[in-house]
């Protein structure tokens, strides 16, 4: 199983993404926007890939926005999030996952079935129910049957 590990303090973000049973590192982040600017750091536990740069934004929810990003991305994360998939015939293309980019099938032509890397918004699906929740409860509080004591 894959564990987003997260460490959130006042002015920074720390990010590990672990396989759980063999407690391997797969990739990190560390985020820090205590000066002027944001320091952001991320990168894969093989060391294929690093990213170090200055960011013009703030706050916890552009570090893991980026993050996340930087994971999905990355074509070590996805064929370590496939390892095991061989027992049901599916099997992850090296060259298609390296060269991945979101919308694409990354598995070989002979894989019993397709793996799809998909862009998706999960935060604008999750504002959408936080807001239907809002709404219903916003309606319960200025219902007469609520007041009624």
């Amino acid at each position: 199983m894959k564990v987003l590990l997260l460490n959130a303090g006042s002015s920074s973000l720390k990010c590990t993404l672990m396989e759980s049973a063999r407690r391997q590192v797969l990739a990190s982040s560390l985020t820090d926007w205590a000066g002027s600017m944001t320091h952001y750091q991320y990168s894969r536990a093989d060391h294929t890939e690093r990213v170090e740069e200055e960011a013009p934004w703030k706050g916890h929810s552009e570090a893991v926005r980026r993050v996340l990003h930087d994971m999905m991305h990355a074509s070590e994360v996805r064929k370590a999030v496939c390892v095991g998939l061989d027992c049901l015939g599916l099997e992850i293309d090296p060259s298609a996952n390296a060269e991945c980019k979101p919308d694409a099938d990354v598995a070989t032509r002979s894989s019993r079935g397709r793996i799809f890397v998909i862009a998706t918004r999960e935060d604008v699906t999750m504002l959408g129910e936080v807001l239907s929740v809002l709404a219903d409860a916003r309606r319960e509080s200025q219902s007469p049957i609520g007041h009624i004591s």
